[in-house]
């Protein structure tokens, strides 16, 4: 009878709570730091202290990167991106990367790309995925790499270009019908200032970004910090701040605040539900496959296919650059895999797809692709994302030490 009582006056509340649309990501996945660890027998003592290990673990650092990006995206948007034209479109991976957001950096570019916003929509993905200072830098820092290797740069570029080679030949396949050559946008001409007003700062970001791999370490401490990733979004932000409109600077922070606090809660759960992942998962048999396999080969598909599997699951890329590392680093310890090669598998593994549940999904569907039916759509992104991720993986085999 007591069963039944509470089956009945609880039932409503339980499927109300299973509800997406009542729990957002980010709390489902606090959700799940917590109730994960005290139902594998942990003490409340062991709960709090992976809460507070996650929300601090590298949160600093994505402050500092996240914020510059967000900022330096506000002031190429107000600035107008039909300045571009269809340079855009080469332009995307590192607008990508830079932005540490693809959904900004395609928002930026798209308005003049007429039938080119299809590209631009891999050419941003690609670049968020596999360049620095995006998902290579954030996942290197969890994973406690080298980042500061120029093998990061090299190969990220590299397999940016594989997979944005396959993404558009996939693309441009099954799509070439749909979009005649006549409808695309020819763009109206703008002054050439325009144009390297937008560029300088982007140029100063990648100058600075490839000093810090070529020049030779212990140099002043102020060149050693500015031409680090963080360092150099750091030193273009103020580098546009001094070239913007007055009381242009404190609108672009404000909107970059309230952006980067709400991304840093996302990042901050998945790193503790990843943290709690790492404890009630079977670690000792994990360990011993991993020691065993005898390959580096079985242990990067390995790591790609648990990071499609979150992708998938939760839809954020961030959320699961954030969530992988606390999960694979005691893991790895004794794998002897070059960790550079497991970054970047966990890169690859996250282009795994593009599905309603990420914003990108929305975004480019609505801008890009708003007259097809949402079931060749799904197969038309999904299908080149799986695809873009598989050729970016058999390039890494390739090239693993």
């Amino acid at each position: 009878m007591l069963t039944q009582v509470l089956r009945i006056k609880t039932g409503p509340w339980l499927r109300s709570l299973w509800n997406s649309a009542s729990i957002p990501l980010p709390v489902a996945m606090l959700l799940g730091a917590i109730l994960l660890p005290l139902l594998g027998g942990a003490s409340s003592s062991s709960v709090f202290e992976t809460l507070s290990k996650g929300f601090g673990n590298n949160l600093g650092y994505f402050a500092i990167v996240i914020l510059s990006a967000f900022f330096i995206a506000g002031w190429i948007a107000a600035r107008g991106s039909a300045s571009f034209g269809k340079f855009g479109v080469s332009l995307s991976p590192l607008l990508g990367a830079g932005m540490v957001c693809p959904d900004t950096a395609y928002a930026s570019l798209a308005p003049i790309a007429g039938n080119h916003k299809k590209y631009i929509a891999i050419g941003c993905y690609s670049g968020f995925k596999l360049l620095m200072p995006a998902g290579p830098l954030i996942i290197g820092i969890g994973l406690g790499a080298n980042t500061h290797d120029p093998r990061f740069l090299y190969l990220g570029l590299l397999l940016t270009v594989v997979t944005w080679i396959t993404g558009s030949a996939w693309t441009y396949w099954t799509t070439r019908a749909d979009f005649p050559a006549a409808n695309r946008a020819t763009g109206a001409a703008t002054p050439q200032d325009s144009v390297a007003k937008v560029i300088m700062p982007l140029a100063a970001f990648f100058v600075l970004l490839i000093s810090g791999y070529v020049m030779p370490k212990n140099q002043h401490p102020a060149i050693d910090f500015f031409t680090t990733p963080a360092g150099a979004l750091i030193a273009t932000s103020l580098l546009i701040a001094l070239n913007s409109r007055p009381g242009e600077v404190q609108d672009l922070l404000s909107k970059a605040m309230r952006r980067t606090s709400s991304l840093l809660f996302t990042i901050g759960c998945a790193s503790a539900l990843g943290l709690a992942l790492g404890k009630v998962l079977p670690k000792e048999l994990l360990e011993h496959t991993l020691a065993t396999s005898g390959s580096s080969t079985h242990i990067l598909v390995g790591v790609f296919v648990l990071a499609a599997i979150f992708k998938t699951l939760n839809g954020s890329s961030l959320a699961t650059f954030a969530a992988i590392p606390p999960v694979l680093t005691p893991l790895l310890a004794s794998s002897g895999v070059d960790l550079m090669s497991i970054t970047f598998a966990v890169c690859l593994g996250s282009f795994i797809a593009i599905l309603p549940n990420d914003s990108y999904y929305w975004l480019v569907k609505s801008d890009a692709f708003p007259e097809y039916p949402t079931g060749r759509y799904m197969r038309l992104i999904t299908a080149g994302s799986a695809l873009q991720a598989l050729a970016g993986l058999a390039a890494l085999l390739l090239v693993s030490p």
